[in-house]
């Protein structure tokens, strides 16, 4: 009798559902679609030989159970502490599952890849924030109505409202505060910075900032996400992400309405 078939089969599914979390982990965390997240996570179970497995993800959770050799049952849950928006995580995930499926790549490494690309750095704060106040101002230049030098006043403050909004927001204090403090925060900083410029220069157009400064704290992604969560049956992640959605709005209404009011109310502005 062959030695190899003397030797008991190690038992991995430990491994499997701790990759396969790990995979739907860094998806949820980084603006990935909750089915998304699942199918992932059940293609790896299912490569490594685990058809009877189950997977169930929310945006702020996974829960997977598998089983093992034996019979037995073997079931994990994780909590999503921190979500942000890099869709290049995004991408290499499904780029290591599919190389997984097809034999490429060993489950060992399918894990170490997948931690690796988790504790990846972010871009620096003051980078990100130069980027967000950038496109903002790039954004306002569409509400221009004429190209005056006035409107040179309204790009750099609208640099400036955004790049000091995210700062702020990617700020380590702010890091796991809720969505909706963050955001009324950012908002309130943008109002404040816009109403300040117009208001001791007379010249600029207030809405314009105020329209370009805000677009980088808008819920698309999230929305997007929401519709494509409820369209592939996944009613629940997709109401949960319409309610996000809408919360995310409030706060930067409410917060720019904040400080318009006290605009209009304490400074004698004009809207």
């Amino acid at each position: 009798m062959n030695t190899e078939q003397m030797l008991p089969r190690v038992d991995n599914t430990d491994l499997v559902v701790d990759t396969a979390q790990l995979a739907a982990l860094v998806i949820l965390e980084n603006g990935g679609e909750t089915f998304r997240a699942e199918e992932t996570a059940v293609i790896i179970c299912r490569s490594a030989g685990r058809e009877e497995s189950e997977v169930f993800a929310l945006p702020h959770g996974i829960f997977i159970t598998a089983e093992r050799q034996d019979g037995s049952k073997v079931s994990s849950v994780v909590r999503t502490k921190s979500r942000s928006i890099n869709l290049f995580k995004v991408e290499r995930v499904n780029a290591y599952s599919r190389a997984f499926a097809a034999g490429e790549l060993s489950l060992d490494t399918l894990n170490k890849k997948l931690n690796t690309l988790r504790q990846a750095a972010r871009y620096r704060r003051g980078f990100l924030a130069l980027v967000a106040g950038l496109s903002s101002a790039m954004f306002s230049l569409l509400f221009e109505e004429t190209l005056t030098a006035t409107v040179f006043f309204d790009l750099a403050v609208t640099l400036l409202c955004a790049f000091a909004a995210q700062y702020v927001s990617l700020s380590s204090r702010l890091k796991n505060a809720y969505q909706f403090t963050v955001t009324f925060i950012a908002s309130i900083l943008i109002g404040l910075i816009a109403v300040l410029s117009v208001w001791l220069t007379g010249i600029g157009n207030l809405s314009c900032i105020i329209i370009g400064s805000i677009t980088p704290l808008l819920p698309g992604l999230s929305l997007t996400n929401a519709i494509r969560d409820t369209v592939m049956g996944d009613i629940l992640s997709g109401t949960v992400r319409i309610v996000e959605t809408l919360l995310v709005a409030v706060a930067i209404a409410g917060g720019i309405g904040l400080v318009l009011a006290g605009y209009v109310s304490f400074l004698g502005g004009v809207l």
